[in-house]
């Protein structure tokens, strides 16, 4: 008989699945709307109930292979997509709830909601570009899914970016004056965009006294508030390499690197410069292949940066490569920075 003999054992999960899986009680009334207006196969809701009461007790794998006879017998049916792609995130199965809902997307391209949902599953993987994406795009759906600007506000304070929230906060306010959610974030970002700056700015000050540990202790603490903030690891990184842990500083400079890569807001460090700094600690660490591809990267973004240029001549002239080294110490001078060109001058290696 169809959709009636899947039987697996129990998963015991944490008291807060059951607030997670609410959702479910909510997708049959929906259901049968559906069905009324566009005949969905009778076999293929009966197997997506079977799959929510699976879920709902916690038997995920039961939930998910019903889930799956759903869509084998009704394809263009969107709801047990979307309850698939709610187990797989509950199960930090993160693409393949991505891949269902991509699949949803498909079937109803100008659901704002659907692509907020996207937004939030990126924002739960660290993507914080595709996260901002799809965001955007479920406004562009619905300039008034307020839920939306909730998520974007959400990625810009993992950033620290308090201005961006704020802003986007806000408009979600000005759309759901009611929501306690907005209200709560609200706070957290205001307690947080007091608490940063002054951690923020202990920390400078600890880097210029070459109080290096208690460099670490107030950027971590900033980190604490906001886990992806760029320039924090980036000076984190500077105090890490003065003390020799150039483990430590090169975790943090590649960190700072990718979120400014993938995203510019307000705040951030040069790309240029991490990727010069990346490269000294590479050095440092006898990785000249990797040194040599930053610097080149660098130059690249900044074909007037005269600190790579120095850089890179001098790690061309440890490798007895003098031609290339005095290339870059003459382009450095060029650019202002003439100490290594001019000691070079002086010991006639270069010409």
């Amino acid at each position: 008989m169809f959709c009636s003999n899947v039987v697996k054992g129990k998963t015991i999960w944490n008291l807060i699945h059951v607030l997670m899986w609410t959702v479910f009680i909510l997708y049959p009334t929906f259901c049968v709307v559906q069905l009324q207006k566009t005949k969905i196969n009778p076999k293929a809701y009966e197997c997506l109930n079977q799959g929510i009461a699976s879920a709902k007790s916690f038997q995920f794998d039961n939930a998910n292979e019903y889930f799956s006879q759903a869509i084998g017998t009704n394809p263009i049916y969107i709801n047990p997509y979307l309850n698939r792609s709610r187990l797989f995130a509950i199960q930090k199965k993160y693409e393949s709830a991505i891949s269902d809902l991509a699949a949803a997307i498909t079937i109803a391209p100008n659901r704002a909601s659907l692509f907020a949902k996207m937004g939030s599953l990126y924002f739960k993987m660290k993507d914080f570009k595709k996260a901002l994406n799809n965001y955007n795009e479920a406004l562009n759906k619905n300039s008034r899914f307020y839920k939306a600007y909730l998520g974007k506000a959400s990625v810009y304070f993992e950033l620290g970016d308090f201005k961006n929230a704020i802003l986007n906060l806000k408009l979600a306010l000005k759309i759901n004056p009611s929501s306690f959610k907005a209200k709560t974030q609200q706070y957290r970002i205001l307690s947080a965009q007091k608490r940063v700056p002054q951690h923020y700015q202990l920390g400078l000050e600890s880097l210029s006294n070459r109080d290096y540990q208690a460099a670490i202790m107030y950027f971590s603490a900033a980190l604490k508030i906001v886990p992806h903030m760029a320039i924090l690891f980036s000076y984190r990184s500077i105090a890490y390499a003065q003390i020799n842990d150039y483990k430590s500083a090169l975790q943090d400079i590649s960190l700072a690197i990718n979120l400014t890569e993938a995203l510019q807001i307000e705040k951030q460090p040069k790309l240029y410069e991490l990727l010069n700094r990346r490269g000294n600690i590479y050095v440092q660490e006898n990785q000249s292949e990797l040194a040599i591809k930053d610097f080149n990267k660098a130059i690249e973004i900044n074909n007037t940066f005269a600190g790579a240029y120095n850089n890179r001549g001098v790690l061309y002239y440890l490798r007895k490569d003098e031609g290339r080294a005095c290339a870059d110490f003459a382009k450095a001078c060029d650019l202002g920075m003439c100490a290594y060109y001019k000691k070079t001058l002086e010991n006639n290696v270069c010409e």
